[in-house]
């Protein structure tokens, strides 16, 4: 695999005006039926901090550059203020650009989200709505879905299928506290969902599953790839996946793939070719890109491009080999999320050849949010 770097620019203001004190990331992207990107992401004065407020930016030039951003959600001066978690963006069937996301009660602000104290604070998830490609947008609407736990995220973009359903991807806390990935399908382009469903579920409470990223297969089968860490010790294994051949609605066991990294996101280019952008946290660090095969059962280990590289705090497009020797992941995620410099990478096909990868780094202290632009040669 070979590919060619087009551009790789920030997204975010915070890196062209220097402030540091601003913290943008966990970016999710589409692309509207006017051809235009579009690209939301997480503002505040940390990565978990309470005071996150949902922005979008607009790009009509194929991601080069991007407009001014706009406010999603902003619930921070409320009586009961709350703060953004994460949130993702789709186009629904019907032609309307919805954004989800969860919120966290603003209180106790030293109270870090994934600690014993931070998951008792209350969270909802919101979906809003723009007729306009993100222009605008309406005032969220709170879904109410039953049979969810306390603690649920909405951290992965929604797959929109060939038959209009839309399905938006949960990841939760389950009681015994590992994570499970779970899913809400809407066949009225996100007006209703019916109840969730377990995807990835161990019922032993040994494994945990976590960013589930889908793709739809050209045969019209679903893939789930799934981050996989042993409970409790969180260390990260092979990726997951899950196969459904009815478009979401039933699921294959998840079983382990040839890859070992955390986020694996997946597109499929109308080649029918699968790529995936993984971030891979064991020496060598760094974003990267592989080829699947087997509907993405297996990856080419030997051929992987290595996109952000956080040693040259750039996009190299280079080969880089998975290291097979590169010591094991040594478990502790959640304590170690705060000082990740970079992640969450996002892959949009813009044409045959031509892939948008969003993602957040760290470059002279700003974290924020960036935009490459790829083409993969034969």
């Amino acid at each position: 695999m070979k590919i060619e770097i087009i551009h790789d620019v920030p997204v975010s203001p915070n890196f062209a005006n220097r402030d540091a004190a601003l913290v943008s990331a966990y970016p999710a992207s589409t692309v509207t039926r006017a051809d235009d990107l579009l690209c939301v992401y997480r503002n505040g004065t940390a990565k978990h901090s309470r005071d996150g407020v949902l922005l979008s930016q607009r790009s009509r030039d194929g991601g080069r550059t991007w407009s001014n951003p706009v406010t999603i959600h902003d619930a921070m001066n409320g009586e009961h203020p709350e703060s953004v978690h994460t949130g993702v963006v789709a186009e629904a069937a019907d032609g309307q650009t919805l954004a989800f996301f969860t919120t966290v009660e603003a209180i106790k602000a030293d109270v870090y989200i994934f600690s014993e104290e931070g998951r008792a604070l209350r969270q909802r998830m919101w979906v809003a709505s723009s007729p306009d490609g993100g222009d605008s947008w309406s005032p969220p609407r709170e879904l109410d879905l039953p049979g969810l736990p306390p603690n649920r995220y909405v951290g992965s973009r929604p797959l929109v299928t060939a038959d209009g359903a839309l399905i938006l991807p949960i990841e939760a806390t389950a009681p015994a506290g590992q994570q499970v990935m779970l899913a809400a399908i809407s066949l009225d382009a996100g007006r209703t969902f019916a109840p969730p469903f377990p995807i990835a579920y161990d019922q032993t409470s040994q494994l945990g599953f976590g960013d589930g990223k889908f793709a739809e297969l050209d045969d019209g089968s679903v893939i789930m790839l799934t981050w996989t860490y042993r409970h409790p010790s969180e260390e990260t294994i092979a990726v997951h996946r899950c196969v459904s051949s009815d478009r979401g609605r039933t699921w294959s066991p998840p079983q382990p793939t040839d890859l070992v990294c955390q986020i694996l996101a997946p597109a499929v280019l109308n080649n029918s070719q699968l790529i995936a952008a993984g971030t891979v946290r064991t020496v060598p660090e760094g974003i990267r890109l592989f080829a699947g095969h087997d509907a993405g059962q297996t990856w080419d280990h030997d051929h992987a491009i290595q996109l952000w590289d956080p040693r040259q705090l750039r996009i190299t497009g280079q080969p880089l080999p998975l290291n097979a020797a590169a010591d094991p992941d040594k478990g502790g995620l959640w304590d170690a999320l705060p000082s990740f410099t970079f992640g969450t990478p996002d892959l949009i096909p813009l044409n045959d050849t031509d892939v948008l990868m969003t993602y957040y780094a760290i470059v002279d202290d700003i974290t924020h949010v960036r935009a490459c632009r790829f083409r993969l040669h034969p």
